[in-house]
């Protein structure tokens, strides 16, 4: 199975980031506009075709919609797509790091921090080209990543081991 490799840019001010993620050709995959909508909102992108899609956060459940279906929902450790539930993690120590494995332990998305700034990724993206819903699965965990780095914006500037560990999702209700 071949690796895809793509990129999450933040350029901008931080009052108004452009984000944006790339696969290396001219048009971006899809610009990533943070919040910005009802309650539970994580935010939305529209994707080269034009397509929109929406990131809720709803009782600790990430889901990303497009064309009004769920093409990804994140629980917990599991992310789900395409009829698929998939061992995953999301760093929410602000590391900027996630993985998805297959119930083998094969690597099918694998996430890692970039340079950052205007010309270096915030992120680098390296996924299975064979998964279901490939730029669902992306955007739920980058929505997820971006949420974790504006919750670590607002803490005291404490060092990490003294902070309280964060819950990303909420109160389960």
């Amino acid at each position: 199975m071949e690796m895809l490799r793509w990129s999450l840019f933040v350029q901008g001010t931080r009052l108004r980031p452009r984000v944006l993620l790339s696969d290396g050709g001219e048009d971006a995959l899809a610009e990533l506009t943070l919040r910005g909508g009802p309650a539970g909102s994580l935010g939305r992108a529209t994707d080269r075709d034009g397509r929109r899609w929406d990131a809720q956060i709803d009782g600790g459940v990430v889901t990303v919609r497009c064309g009004g279906r769920v093409l990804a929902r994140a629980e917990g450790e599991e992310l789900t797509a395409g009829g698929r539930t998939f061992p995953w993690t999301a760093s929410l120590q602000g590391t900027r790091g996630a993985t998805m494995t297959d119930d083998d332990g094969y690597e099918l998305l694998r996430v890692a921090p970039g340079l950052g700034g205007d010309d270096a990724p915030w992120i680098t993206i390296d996924l299975d080209e064979l998964l279901p819903s490939p730029l669902a699965i992306t955007l739920a965990t980058c929505f997820v990543l971006l949420r974790v780095d504006a919750l670590g914006r607002r803490e005291d500037a404490a060092p990490a081991e003294d902070q309280p560990r964060r819950r990303l999702w909420g109160r389960r209700g």
